[in-house]
């Protein structure tokens, strides 16, 4: 059986707040990187199809690997915008060495 509001009690429902009026200007985010998307290090192990310790031993000995923001101590996350970057300069990197080197 379901309970309904007695005439001393309001009914939650129909209460209603103010609505603050939009402004006609979006405002922008004074930090991108508040927008970004960060992600764990098994997120990144399970994009690159590698074991967690893989991506430790990339951001130890790989230069170009992207580098984690360490957000507090104990949690460490990598930007997703700086993996895709990462990704688009190694399908790019292989070409350019070419073109330097004489081929293709």
């Amino acid at each position: 059986m379901v309970a309904r509001p007695s005439q001393s009690q309001p009914d939650l429902f129909s209460m209603t707040l103010p609505i603050a009026k939009k402004s006609s200007s979006k405002a922008k985010p004074s930090c991108t990187k508040c927008l970004e998307t960060y992600l764990t290090v098994q997120d990144v192990a399970n994009r690159y199809r590698v074991f967690r310790s893989t991506v430790w031993r990339w951001v130890k000995n790989e230069h170009d690997f992207p580098k984690p923001v360490k957000l507090t101590p104990g949690t460490t996350r990598w930007l997703l915008s700086d993996l895709v970057r990462f990704e688009q300069a190694q399908k790019a990197g292989p070409q350019q060495k070419r073109r330097k080197e004489g081929g293709f």
